[in-house]
C-alpha cells in the first residue's frame, strides 16, 4: 500500500487489488454471498482486516435499503410455520402472526403460512416446498410441546423464531421480556399500596417462560423482609387435576394471605371469584398475559405484534447479510410489555 495517503480510508477496491480479485467479488464476499467460495470469502475477510477496511456505514445502509427494494413481492416471499393442532390455535399465535405478516410486507415480502399438522411427512414436505418455491427465510412461531423440531435442517435457511423455544435448534429468536414483565407489574403493584404479592403458575410452563418470571419475583422478594416473602405457588395445570389444584390454591392463599396475586394465568382469578373472593376489594390481581376484552384485569400486555415483527426482521436481517443455517452466536431480541390498568387491581393508598 505504498504511496497511498495513509489518512485515505480503505476502499473494497484496495481490498481487490491486494487479494488478485474484482472489487464486486470483495463485495460480495464482504456480504457473505455464497456465489463467492467459503475459502475466498475467508480470504478476503483476512486481507481487509490487515488492510483495516471498514464499511461506510451509510453507504451500507442505502445499499441494504436498494437490495430490499429489489425484493418484490412478486420475486420473494417468507414463510411462517404453524404447529399447533387446528383445536389447539390460541389468540397470541394470530398476533404474532399479524406483526410478522406486517412487517415483511412493509419490507417488500410476501408471507406464505404453513400449517405444520397439514403437511404429510411433515418436516421433509416443508422443506420440499419452502425448495421449490425458492423461499429462503422461515420464522417458526413457538412450538407446541407436542412437536420436537430440534432436528430439523436449516442449513439452507435464514431462520428465527419466537418466544424461548427448546425444541428446536438453536436460533436466533425474539422473546417477550418476562424478567422485566414481572418488575413492571411488582412495582405497579406496590405503588399501588400493596405489600404481600404472591406469584402463581404451573409446572407446565416452568419449562419456558415461568422460569423468568419466577427468577424476577424472587429476585424482587430479596428487599423485602423474610415474614412478607410468600412462598411461590406451582400447580400441575393439568385438565384432569383442576380440582386437586383448585383446592391446593385455596390452601396456599389460606396459608400465605397474600394482598395480590400475579400471574400469566386467568385460573387463579376465576377459582378466587367462584370461591367467593371479592377481587379487588379483598384481594387484587394482576396477569402477565394481559388481552384486551379479556376478563378486564389489569397486567402486561405483552405486545405481541411488536414481538412477531422483531420475529421478521430477524429473518430478514439474516437474508440482507446472506446468513444461512445455524448461527455461531444465537441472538435474542427482548421486547417490552407495557402495564393496562384494569377492574382487578385498586389503590389501597388513596
Amino acid at each position: 500500500m505504498t504511496g497511498k495517503n495513509p489518512q485515505r480510508p480503505i476502499t473494497t477496491r484496495d481490498v481487490a487489488d491486494a487479494v488478485g480479485v474484482n472489487q464486486s467479488t470483495v463485495s460480495r464476499a464482504l456480504r457473505n454471498d455464497p456465489s463467492v467460495s467459503k475459502k475466498m470469502r475467508e480470504k478476503i475477510r483476512r486481507m481487509a482486516d490487515e488492510l483495516g477496511y471498514r464499511p461506510n456505514p451509510f453507504i451500507s445502509a442505502f445499499t441494504a435499503q436498494v437490495r430490499g427494494y429489489r425484493r418484490s413481492p412478486q420475486h420473494a416471499s417468507l414463510a411462517i410455520l404453524n404447529a399447533y393442532r387446528k383445536d389447539d390455535q390460541m389468540d397470541f399465535l394470530e398476533r404474532y402472526i399479524q406483526g410478522a405478516v406486517k412487517r415483511a410486507e412493509q419490507m417488500g415480502f410476501r408471507v406464505d403460512i404453513f400449517h405444520f399438522q397439514e403437511l404429510e411427512s411433515k418436516e421433509a414436505r416443508l422443506l420440499q416446498i419452502l425448495r421449490t418455491r425458492g423461499i429462503r427465510g422461515l420464522l417458526v412461531l413457538p412450538l407446541p410441546i407436542y412437536e420436537d423440531l430440534s432436528g430439523f435442517d436449516v442449513e439452507h435457511l435464514a431462520c428465527a423464531t419466537i418466544d424461548m423455544t427448546e425444541n428446536l435448534p438453536a436460533i436466533s429468536h425474539a422473546v417477550p421480556d418476562y424478567f422485566r414483565h414481572m418488575q413492571t407489574a411488582l412495582i405497579k403493584l406496590e405503588s399501588l399500596g400493596y405489600k404481600r404479592i404472591g406469584f402463581c403458575t404451573k409446572t407446565s410452563e416452568m419449562h419456558g417462560f415461568a422460569r423468568y418470571s419466577m427468577a424476577s419475583y424472587l429476585l424482587w422478594q430479596q428487599h423485602l423482609p423474610a415474614r412478607s416473602r410468600l412462598k411461590v405457588h406451582v400447580d400441575s395445570g393439568m385438565d384432569e387435576r383442576q380440582a386437586e389444584d383448585r383446592d391446593a390454591f385455596f390452601e396456599w392463599l389460606e396459608l400465605g394471605r397474600p394482598d395480590a396475586i400475579v400471574s400469566n394465568d386467568i385460573r387463579y382469578l376465576n377459582w378466587m371469584k367462584e370461591g367467593g373472593g371479592e377481587v379487588p376489594s379483598e384481594i387484587g390481581f394482576a396477569n402477565l398475559s394481559w388481552e384486551e376484552d379479556k376478563s378486564r384485569s389489569a397486567g402486561i400486555d405483552q405486545r405481541q405484534s411488536l414481538v412477531g415483527s422483531a420475529a421478521m426482521d430477524l429473518v430478514i436481517g439474516h437474508i440482507y447479510r446472506n446468513e444461512y443455517g445455524l448461527p455461531d452466536a444465537m441472538k435474542t431480541v427482548f421486547v417490552d410489555g407495557i402495564w393496562r390498568d384494569g377492574e382487578t387491581v385498586r389503590n389501597l393508598s388513596a
